[in-house]
């Protein structure tokens, strides 16, 4: 007995050392394992998705980008701190080995290929890129082509999904951003592929893409116009931590790619905060750099953290609730919304208006119109919710988060909006005051706008009456609690030789009150005189009222492209300085795409086409309906560094007036149009 215990105990403790020993061989397989996927997974991977379109293909704003990012320098100050830090076994360290940088290219008629032959980006396929700065070594390749893929549009989400995919599979990281490159139209949705009949991610699209692709970034970087908006916050939000973007029209030079990404190699331990507030400041530096006025003037740029989002989100549903409630039981109250959001800060891109939220809040109406503890909340959310925003003086107003005024969308964008809209209050709202239909699903969550007649709320009468002897326009006393802030007025004039009306401006009027008549009369500011340019009148469209500036564009032809003159008008003279008032024209821009409603890029020097030949545009008109198809041109002009711009006495002739005013809630109401001459001394009203 003894014996076999004896026996018993040695083989027991034979299979326990065995045990024992296959417990440290696993243990010891299972640190190498995990040292070795530690040393494959970077810290960072940057994941660049750049649609091209017509920025690229006309214009080489991405080739531009691709090339900033090309000149990231090697950064020989960390060799020579890692050779005094480690000595001879400085060389192992490799400085770029925590970040990843992956881009995929498509969406664009033809590439510009402004880099070295390495990098012929085709225009045919798909294709992904793996990055890595090399300086300036003309020998070494910084893009590496790792992948063709079958063409596809950029617009459709299971593009944005397989690369969002592929990326993560291949590159895996602790940490990961987007950067989503092109055309940006706010609430509407981003991207225009040219390959695909101008193809256009809505926003709802864009949270499918990010669904699908299955990844949580801590940074989405929206390279775009007009993005730093509730609705794309909301898309994105369960699927990162930060969004960076703009509020108003960015730039096709972009944010300062080179330098935000030689900070992400130098210090890859920064979060997504840390690297959005590292991309505004880089790229306010990269403008001021380029010296360009108006992206210096108009700059906006803010860092979102979208763990706050859903505060704000449902502030803004409370804020909508009591709009809602003014609308069916103080209706009178609406003139306080009216008011509120006419000095909001404001952009826009054709017919879709972004309102900056903060803005909108930091008016003394909101007091009357808000309960304070839901205005106060909102407010807070908002503090919480905007880590950072950066803006240049023409956007002081700026806080860094908008919404899509959609009062004066038609009913095919309402569809669009309805789909991205973060508010069943807002949703309703729409519905009582637009001829689109909300679904009766809607009506489950909130209550329908009942006991208002709009008819009744928001009605006017204008008449025309004369005003040294030119036509204005006037409402009574009584009715403008009726009407909105904002009244405009549409200046025709006639071309005899073609016997058509040419579109000359729009503009906000100039408000008197005749205390005889108790009417407030609405005029232009000087009907007498018209800008010009170089003694040429332009036309001059209305883009931005501001407190000190407005901003207008000015259409003109050069070698057969469209452009704008994006010129600025100093209203008043400001404190301390002799002559500030007047008209200047900041660059060159495209306009925005009237099919698609994007707004373009490239605001650009003058200087850049010094010498050609333009022709200034005036879009014809019948009965006040006009197009950007058909134009009246001016004689040749030569481009000029700089722009003789000024108010000049108007040229006799026929001309026609449009008056178009807006109730309270932003509504346009379009009145019918009135004729009349000019001899250069008076006016005649046509009867």
């Amino acid at each position: 007995m003894r014996q076999r215990t004896t026996g018993s105990c040695i083989r027991t403790g034979v299979y326990l050392a065995v045990v024992l020993f296959s417990l440290v061989l696993l243990f010891t397989a299972c640190v190498s394992a995990k040292e070795e996927g530690a040393g494959d997974q970077a810290e960072w991977t940057v994941m660049m998705y750049f649609c091209g379109s017509d920025l690229e293909s006309n214009h080489s704003m991405a080739s531009f980008n691709l090339t900033e990012m090309k000149t990231i320098e090697d950064d020989f100050t960390m060799e020579e701190f890692l050779s005094l830090s480690y000595g001879e076994d400085y060389q192992e360290q490799d400085p770029y080995k925590e970040v990843n940088v992956i881009l995929e290219t498509g969406g664009c008629k033809e590439w510009q290929n402004l880099l070295p032959a390495e990098t012929a980006i085709s225009s045919d396929r798909l294709q992904r890129w793996s990055f890595r700065p090399t300086g300036t070594d003309p020998e070494k390749a910084s893009f590496t082509l790792v992948e063709d893929v079958p063409l596809a549009s950029m617009s459709d989400p299971a593009t944005l999904a397989d690369f969002i995919q592929w990326g993560a599979g291949n590159y895996p990281a602790e940490k990961y951003a987007l950067v989503l490159w092109d055309h940006g139209g706010g609430a509407m949705g981003l991207f225009v592929d040219e390959l695909f009949d101008k193809d256009i991610l809505r926003l709802d699209e864009l949270e499918t893409a990010m669904d699908e692709g299955g990844v949580h970034f801590e940074a989405v970087i929206l390279d775009a116009c007009m993005m730093a908006n509730l609705e794309t916050a909301k898309a994105i939000s369960s699927h990162a931590s930060y969004m960076v973007a703009s509020e108003e029209v960015t730039s096709g030079y972009g944010s300062a790619f080179g330098d935000w990404l030689q900070e992400l190699y130098r210090n890859p331990q920064r979060d997504g905060r840390q690297l959005g507030i590292c991309i505004c400041d880089l790229t306010v530096r990269k403008y001021t750099n380029l010296g360009i006025a108006q992206n210096n003037d108009l700059l906006t740029y803010s860092v979102l953290d979208l763990s706050c989002l859903d505060r704000v989100v449902e502030g803004f549903d409370r804020l909508f609730e009591y709009v809602d409630k003014a609308y069916m039981e103080f209706p009178q109250l609406l003139t306080y919304w009216a008011r509120m959001v006419y000095e909001a800060e404001q952009y826009r891109s054709g017919n879709v208006e972004m309102i900056d939220i903060g803005s909108l809040l930091y008016n003394d109406k909101s007091v009357t119109l808000l309960p304070p503890e839901v205005r106060a909340a909102l407010q807070n959310a908002l503090n919480d919710c905007i880590c950072y925003c950066v803006h240049g003086e023409g956007r002081a107003g700026a806080t860094g988060l908008s919404f899509c005024l959609a009062v004066n969308l038609d009913e095919e964008l309402m569809d669009i909006y309805s789909r991205c809209c973060v508010s069943p209050y807002y949703l309703a709202y729409l519905d009582a005051i637009n001829t689109w239909d909300a679904s009766d699903s809607l009506y489950e969550k909130v209550p329908r706008i009942l006991n208002a007649d709009i008819d009744e709320i928001c009605r006017f009468n204008v008449k025309i009456r004369e005003r040294d002897g030119f036509p204005a326009a006037a409402i009574p006393l009584d009715q403008m609690k009726d009407a909105g802030r904002a009244q405009y007025y549409e200046l025709y004039y006639r071309d005899e030789n073609a016997d058509e009306y040419l579109y000359m401006r729009r503009d906000e009027c100039e408000m008197y009150y005749d205390e005889d008549a108790k009417e407030f009369l609405f005029v232009p500011d000087d009907p007498r005189t018209h800008v010009t340019i170089d003694g040429e009148p332009c036309m001059l469209e209305l883009v931005k009222v501001g407190n000190y500036e407005d901003l207008y564009n000015i259409p003109f032809k050069m070698n057969n492209d469209i452009y704008n003159f994006r010129c600025g008008h100093l209203k008043t003279d400001l404190p301390d300085d002799d002559d500030l008032s007047g008209y200047m024209v900041y660059g060159i821009w495209n306009g925005y795409d009237s099919d698609t409603g994007m707004s373009n890029r490239n605001v650009v020097s003058m200087s850049d086409y010094q010498g050609r030949d333009y022709r200034l545009l005036y879009p014809v008109s019948a009965d006040g309906k006009h197009t950007d198809a058909v134009y009246g041109e001016s004689e040749d002009l030569t481009m000029m560094r700089n722009i003789d711009i000024e108010e000049k006495q108007l040229p006799a002739g026929d001309y026609a007036i449009r008056y178009v005013f807006t109730d309270v809630h932003g509504r346009e109401i379009p009145q019918e149009m009135v004729y009349y001459s000019w001899d250069g001394t008076g006016f005649t009203i046509e009867e």
